[in-house]
């Protein structure tokens, strides 16, 4: 059996083994060159899937946080919900992006939040962050829709937050879901997954 085209989502694998080895190969339709910003072209880029933290619209009249470091105090022990970061490499990819383009803004978010320099035994602020998220019981999921079923049935008594696909915000009308999207939260509000074809 031999595919003709491939939606990828796990990127790395396509850049880093699949087109390399020649397994797959990236092609640009040529009417759209001009239309489609070069970093883009190869390999080509369909879109990116944004992830974003969510709410419980029933429990809170607006997003329970706005610094990613209030993920990790006692009250929201066990309210966070996420794909199992083990299970999902776009999301152990988020973690590791976050360290390289933004640690200085988790740190800066951390003296934002307790008015203190974050003094940490791990290796950065983010990693910190990770340890001290993984220290405070977040349910671990298989999929987005699990986190979209955690945060977002209504008739809960405390509300759950997560990160999830935007896509997923459909379920409020599909479902009677009551998902929120966070905002204002600092120094990210989620992050972009691309997929390749």
């Amino acid at each position: 059996i031999q595919g003709d085209v491939v939606n990828l989502a796990d990127v790395a694998a396509g850049q880093l083994e699949l087109l390399p080895q020649g397994i797959l190969v990236s092609w640009l339709p040529p009417l759209l060159a001009d239309k489609i910003p070069a970093k883009f072209q190869n390999p080509l880029v369909i879109n990116y899937d944004p992830k974003v933290f969510a709410y419980n619209t029933e429990t809170d009249a607006s997003s329970p946080f706005d610094n990613i470091w209030a993920l990790t105090e006692p009250e929201m022990k066990g309210r966070v919900a996420m794909q199992d970061p083990l299970n999902n490499p776009a999301l152990a990819d988020f973690f590791n992006q976050m360290q390289i383009q933004a640690d200085k803004a988790v740190a800066d978010a951390y003296q934002a939040r307790y008015n203190k320099p974050l003094k940490t035994k791990e290796t950065s602020a983010t990693a910190a962050w990770v340890a001290a998220l993984a220290k405070n019981g977040p349910l671990l999921t298989e999929s987005d829709q699990a986190v979209s079923d955690a945060v977002g049935a209504p008739g809960q008594k405390t509300g759950m937050v997560g990160i999830l696909a935007s896509a997923k915000f459909r379920d409020n009308e599909g479902k009677g879901y009551k998902l929120g999207l966070c905002t204002g939260v600092v120094p990210v509000a989620g992050y972009a997954k691309p997929k390749l074809i």
